[in-house]
């Protein structure tokens, strides 16, 4: 696995871009697109909410701020989640009040290594394509610093990552003020990095 830290979300969407372009393989996905593929990579961002969005990236402020209300609050928009899904990552994190749970978890003891927000349901998803990228976020609390640990078992980089992180990031802030803690640093660890040369070719240029 490839690693780094860097200070900003936009300092590490700009770096998984140039880890993609310079080192990938080409791969016909199960739905016969082709991509451009890369090795587990990890970016741990020192500063999750200074200079969030790159400028190159197709998500500039006024979407990313509505995929993080659809994450946060539950507000579907076009811009949230791909059609072929049934589902949003709200409804996914918040299912049968995990959320509230792990919030609750945190309160009860800072030191706790439990506190998963899970988005996979096996029973659905071992049987269905449309299933979600993002699989957990781990929130730990040392030294009065909320820390998250993100994981996707698959991202695109070049349309996808920028605002995954973004509304994550928004996210871990807003629990780390409902637990009474201060903000600390956001890993953004991805099993599958890809994205799509062929149809996102316009919005490649400017990166490369």
């Amino acid at each position: 696995m490839i690693s780094t830290t860097l200070a900003t979300i936009s300092d590490a969407h700009r770096w998984l871009m140039t880890n993609i372009i310079w080192n990938h393989r080409d791969i016909l996905t199960e739905d016969g697109e082709q991509t451009w593929e890369g090795d587990p990579v990890a970016v741990t961002i020192n500063q999750p909410l200074m200079n969030m969005i790159h400028p190159l990236s197709s998500f500039q402020e006024q979407k990313c701020s509505k995929y993080t209300e659809q994450l946060i609050e539950g507000v579907r928009t076009d811009l949230a989640e791909d059609k072929r899904f049934s589902y949003t990552y709200h409804e996914r994190l918040y299912l049968e009040s995990q959320y509230d749970e792990v919030i609750a978890r945190l309160k009860s003891n800072k030191n706790t290594r439990r506190a998963v927000l899970y988005t996979w349901i096996p029973h659905v998803d071992n049987k269905s394509s449309g299933v979600p990228c993002l699989q957990f976020i781990h929130l730990v609390v040392r030294n009065g610093r909320l820390n998250s640990v993100v994981c996707m078992r698959s991202n695109d980089l070049l349309s996808a990552s920028g605002p995954n992180m973004y509304a994550i990031a928004m996210l871990q802030n807003n629990i780390a003020d409902e637990i009474e803690a201060d903000l600390g640093t956001y890993t953004h660890i991805v099993t599958i990095p890809h994205i799509y040369p062929v149809r996102d070719a316009e919005d490649l240029k400017g990166w490369m």
